[in-house]
């Protein structure tokens, strides 16, 4: 494998912006995931403290 071509094609690929827009959408998702669990955590807690 040309490791210079795969490098440089690589490279183009995570600069394009289908691959920016894709990534963005990739953390989005997991942002509000860890978002939604941290939510649910602090219900717990609360939930708890309340008995």
């Amino acid at each position: 494998m040309d490791e210079v071509a795969f490098d440089k094609a690589f490279s183009e690929y995570l600069n394009d912006d289908s691959f920016i827009k894709a990534n963005d959408c990739i953390y989005d998702l997991a942002r509000a995931a860890f978002v939604a669990g941290w939510k649910a955590a602090i219900s717990s807690v609360q939930a708890e403290s309340e008995k």
